[in-house]
């Protein structure tokens, strides 16, 4: 994996996946001059204001034009620490995956949240979306085990506030 930077805002940086074997501290590249590839399927998707998931401390279910559904889930964090556990989320096998996590940021600034996926915390990072009606996309590189029973939970990152989440698709 590679990634493209961005120097003046490391966190619009994107990733590069690259076909890199490496062995001590040798990286060698081959890229197949011939063959095919293919994209990822459309994953899984899961929507923040289903009735599957458990809100609680003040987060709630908002009005979003924009958003899948027309709703989001708002005030998660904050000084209530309000949280989304989406429950319920399936994989096909224990492994690696992108989980990408549709949101709203109207603010100036990247907002941030602590995201716990199966008991292991991760910070992500959401960039400004132009309104709280415009979705944008973060992703989550993390490990989903096998089953239906995986847990994601989204709070707040040092008492601040996360944005409006929409929706999340998982590619397991």
């Amino acid at each position: 994996m590679g990634d493209r930077w961005d120097s003046a805002n490391l966190m619009r940086s994107t990733y590069i996946w690259l076909p890199l074997t490496i062995e001590g501290t040798t990286a060698t590249l081959v890229l197949p001059l011939d063959g095919t590839w293919s994209a990822a399927g459309d994953g899984t998707s899961y929507e923040a204001e289903s009735s599957d998931n458990t809100l609680s401390n003040g987060a709630k279910i908002i009005s979003c034009s924009g958003c899948s559904g027309g709703k989001s889930v708002g005030y998660i964090g904050g000084p209530d620490d309000g949280t989304i556990v989406v429950n319920n989320v399936a994989s096909d096998a224990s492994t690696d995956t992108t989980i990408r996590v549709q949101y709203a940021n109207g603010n100036n600034s990247q907002r941030y949240a602590n995201v716990t996926v199966n008991g292991q915390s991760h910070v992500l990072a959401f960039l400004p979306s132009g309104s709280g009606n415009t979705p944008f996309t973060s992703t989550l590189h993390t490990t989903l085990e096998k089953g239906d029973t995986n847990t994601i939970t989204f709070s707040a990152y040092e008492e601040g506030w996360g944005k409006f989440l929409s929706s999340f698709c998982t590619h397991a």
